[in-house]
């Protein structure tokens, strides 16, 4: 072989390699950019992954704290009105007890306060027999009155028995089961006179607060 020879088969021996080595250089070149593309979109789908879990955490923290606040201030508004109705009844109570002493000091009132709390004895005691527990201002005719229509409801004539506690009204005893209609045990319930007393004066409903 000359050395001419020699040489074209070197030369094109070095060609080959630096084809090939341009080659694989470029595979290798456009494999790490598809890898490196793919890191990138993963890096950017796991970040948006991060920021929407954290938007989640924020709008959950964030209702939260909505409903805590909300329930704190209906509390407060739950509190302001029980304080406001608890006003009114302290300032409507003496007021009413002196209405309540009015109505029992007038004849036709007072016949209706007494039918009306036998009414209800009539259906709480049944038959048998009754005992009256009043005041000492009953007079003889609506003391006849009253025996005739208590006759009438439990079958038997009632006992009389003035009680000097009673200052106005009466109470109404059938064994153990008493029906108390006296002035006393009225204003005594306070949480049912109270709420009679925000519904006369237009203030009870959804916007007023209960009794206490």
């Amino acid at each position: 072989m000359t050395t001419t020879n020699q040489i074209a088969r070197a030369e094109a021996l070095v060609n080959r390699i630096e084809a090939e080595t341009k080659a694989e250089a470029e595979r290798i070149v456009a494999k790490a950019e598809a890898e490196a593309r793919a890191l990138e979109k993963n890096a950017r789908k796991r970040a948006r992954q991060r920021i929407s879990q954290q938007i989640d955490l924020l709008r959950r923290a964030r209702n939260d704290a909505r409903q805590r606040e909300e329930a704190r201030l209906d509390t407060q508004r739950r509190l302001l009105k029980q304080r406001e109705a608890s006003a009114i009844i302290d300032a409507g109570l003496p007021a009413l007890a002196d209405a309540l002493n009015a109505l029992w000091a007038d004849a036709k009132t007072r016949e209706g306060w007494i039918m009306a709390l036998v009414a209800r004895a009539e259906g709480q005691f049944g038959a048998g027999k009754w005992r009256v527990e009043h005041a000492g201002d009953l007079t003889l005719t609506e003391t006849e009155k009253l025996s005739e229509a208590i006759e009438r409801a439990s079958g038997q004539k009632p006992d009389f028995r003035e009680d000097k506690e009673i200052k106005a009204g009466l109470r109404l005893c059938a064994g153990s089961a008493v029906l108390d209609g006296s002035h006393a045990a009225l204003m005594a319930n306070r949480k049912e006179t109270g709420a009679a007393l925000l519904a006369t004066l237009g203030e009870s409903g959804p916007n007023r607060g209960n009794v206490v």
